[in-house]
């Protein structure tokens, strides 16, 4: 039983891996179908056409494009059609750029940081209200996901909020 569970805990580590710690040279798009979907969540009209325009679009660490994005492309992508702001290329960057906030704290726009399986922060993503953020995951590339998922929680660290947006 212990072998099971060890070969599980691997398996949702590998299919959760941040895109720092895992490269894909994959840039297939497939369209896959996302809930929550964005019409569920409480946002601005341009954010969730901004969103909705890059669902499942592929991971591709590096990327910055509807071709291929990796998580901090991806928030980059977003502040710069949405809020017209550009932002550090990195994750680390863009942490150091933000004031933290925390978790009950958060605000549409405002940035996730997590640090999945590493003592480093290595993944980053936008927060679209009631416990949701957007984010480009390795496995299934632009997603919706939910802070409140056991995963999520356990590796956050700070909200990041940029100066005059929003």
């Amino acid at each position: 039983m212990k072998k099971e569970s060890f070969i599980l805990f691997i398996l949702v580590v590998f299919v959760f891996a941040s895109c720092k710690t895992r490269r894909s040279r994959s840039t297939h798009q497939t369209k896959i179908s996302i809930v929550p979907k964005t019409t569920d969540i409480d946002m601005s009209k341009k954010m969730r056409r901004e969103i909705d325009s890059w669902l499942g679009v592929a991971y591709k660490y590096g990327g910055s494009d509807k071709s291929g994005v990796d998580c901090s492309g991806l928030v980059c992508e977003l502040y710069k059609n949405v809020y017209g702001k550009a932002l550090p290329r990195t994750t680390i960057q863009q942490y150091k750029l933000c004031q933290k906030v925390l978790l009950h704290d958060l605000k549409q726009g405002d940035l996730v940081f997590f640090h999945p399986g590493t003592k480093d922060i290595s993944h980053v993503g936008i927060y679209l209200g009631e416990h949701k953020f957007v984010h480009a995951s390795v496995s299934k590339g632009v997603v919706i996901s939910d802070l409140d998922n056991a995963y999520y929680k356990k590796y956050f660290v700070s909200g990041g909020r940029i100066s005059n947006v929003r």
